[in-house]
């Protein structure tokens, strides 16, 4: 891929480090307490959804003060229902956000001209649950089962086109589990790490069919940044991304210093569901080939931009290349 001169900013800042600023950075410091602090660079961090386990690595930075290190003072803003995370970066509500790579292309379609930085699940971790007790192992045996289900989403249209659902009778999915645990030929979408591990905990037996053995993987929990501030202000999107590469570090070694940060902010969750979550979590983070932690390729991006074009959601001559930044090694050269 074509490097623009603000990539190459970006790069070497990436690799070479920063000045470490541990301004009054504490184990325990919340966003609302350190706002405007002297000598950061304030700026915000829009989550997709509300705090769970696939932030770990962005709570992790924060409490740890990898931010903080290189000079960077970050608010991490919750989403939540109806909250969309790329038209906030375009009307510059937050300077960097979280989204899966499927979405980034389709927005691009839209005019919205973001990159994408940093990319820590490398599989997806999107899945359809279904009831152990249906002897349902693979997508080809979905069928005859109530479905609940996002319509309209890129997921949706791929397992339209690609599984035979034979009597697959879709419904609204509406977030909750209580239908799905009542009713053992229901199946629903979820997150490999989220809504299995609850389902087992109600006693309730599942098979978790991944839509990325389905073939669409899209890298996800994405930061993303506009392509402006990367033009503008190259060396604030290398701390940040070199920040957050460190906090997913620490979290996927160990998420004790960050789960009671989760359950505080996402009353939600609690202590032994996150610790099943991180451990269903840390294979989906790894890349292949020894690449560093949330690196990318132009093969994967490629092929997604090809699922995206025969599934009608963007034009088939759109590039992904302007789509996402080049991954690097520590040393900052680029990997082949």
């Amino acid at each position: 891929m074509r490097i623009r001169g603000d990539r190459r900013q970006f790069l070497g800042a990436v690799a070479s480090g920063g000045a470490a600023l541990l301004l009054g950075c504490g184990k325990s410091e919340r966003a609302a307490d350190r706002s405007d602090t002297p000598g950061r660079t304030k700026v915000r961090l829009a989550l997709n959804w509300f705090p769970e386990p696939e932030h770990g690595g962005f709570y992790a930075a924060l409490l740890a003060c990898d931010f903080a290190a290189e000079g960077l003072d970050v608010e991490i803003v919750p989403g939540g229902p109806g909250i969309q995370v790329i038209p906030q970066l375009v009307r510059g509500a937050v300077e960097f956000g979280l989204a899966s790579a499927d979405q980034v292309l389709v927005q691009r379609g839209q005019e919205a001209d973001v990159v994408t930085l940093f990319a820590p699940l490398q599989s997806n971790p999107r899945c359809i649950l279904v009831h152990a007790a249906s002897g349902i192992t693979n997508f080809d045996q979905l069928r005859d089962v109530t479905l609940a289900i996002g319509a309209g989403q890129p997921f949706v249209r791929y397992l339209e086109k690609h599984a035979p659902l034979e009597g697959v009778r879709m419904v609204p999915y509406t977030g909750r589990l209580a239908s799905f645990l009542a009713d053992p030929k229901s199946a629903q979408q979820g997150f490999v790490f989220s809504e299995p591990v609850f389902a087992e905990r109600e006693g309730v037996s599942v098979n978790v069919l991944k839509l990325s053995e389905l073939g669409f993987d899209p890298y996800a929990s994405c930061v993303v940044t506009t392509r402006r501030l990367l033009d503008e202000r190259p060396e604030i999107a290398a701390s940040f991304v070199r920040a957050c590469r460190r906090g997913w570090e620490r979290y996927l070694d160990d998420s004790s210093a960050v789960d009671p940060e989760l359950i505080r902010l996402n009353r939600e969750l609690d202590a032994e569901g996150l610790r099943a979550a991180h451990e269903s979590l840390r294979p989906l983070c790894q890349p292949p080939d020894g690449r560093p932690l949330g690196s990318m390729t132009a093969e994967r991006w490629n092929r997604l931009r090809d699922q995206l074009a025969d599934l009608e959601f963007i034009d088939r001559a759109m590039s992904a290349d302007e789509a996402w930044i080049e991954p690097i090694d520590e040393s900052g050269d680029k990997l082949e």
